[in-house]
């Protein structure tokens, strides 16, 4: 009890910061359903209030993503920051850069993701980080891994067409940040990784 006691203490503090009229409707709720008490109806309304700090957060991680990856402009009218549906608190924050599906980069960051457990094992184990067809890597200080596929199709006419394909993980705390392009070179790719204010994410993540 004196840990949920903490639990809404801290989060009306943060309701100081945030002011959301929603946030504020979920806590109300919950401050009356703990009264009762009606613990089940608490901990729900607890966990719509921490998913509208989520989405705050998710608005404020937009602000510092880069106008631009290599060459490519952010789609910001495509910007999207969904609660997550697989039974977890968290939110899913999307940003796209890119017109054309053949060249384009996505980015995904995915609050209290349930691979994040299982990408860090992988990396922090010197010899599975050297198999399945990835490869460790630092992007502004932070352990991710990486893979690079080559693939082939054919066209209507029957040509052989080559793609490629690329993507970055990085577990930071219990989010996932995951960076996908198309037909993009290694090198290109590190390079344009590289823009990413990995550093300044992972603050507000925390």
């Amino acid at each position: 009890m004196k840990k949920l006691s903490f639990l809404f203490a801290g989060i009306f503090f943060c309701n100081m910061i945030f002011a959301q009229a929603d946030f504020a409707k979920y806590m109300s709720t919950a401050r009356t359903s703990f009264a009762k008490p009606d613990l089940e109806d608490t901990r729900y309304n607890l966990m719509l209030a921490l998913q509208q700090l989520d989405m705050k957060v998710g608005e404020e991680i937009l602000k510092i993503l880069p106008e631009k990856m290599d060459s490519l402009t952010a789609q910001k009218n495509k910007d999207n920051i969904l609660a997550n549906s697989s039974g977890f608190i968290g939110t899913t924050i999307h940003r796209e850069y890119g017109v054309t599906y053949a060249n384009k980069v996505d980015i995904d960051i995915v609050s209290n993701s349930p691979m994040v457990a299982s990408l860090n094992a992988w990396l922090n184990n010197p010899m599975m980080a050297q198999m399945g067809g990835r490869k460790a890597m630092k992007v502004d200080g932070y352990k991710g891994s990486y893979t690079f596929e080559n693939s082939e199709s054919t066209d209507t006419s029957g040509k052989a067409v080559k793609t490629s394909r690329s993507e970055m993980q990085i577990p930071i705390f219990s989010s996932l940040v995951t960076v996908k392009c198309e037909n993009m070179k290694e090198d290109d790719f590190v390079k344009m990784l590289n823009t990413l204010p990995v550093s300044k994410i992972a603050e507000m993540l925390k």
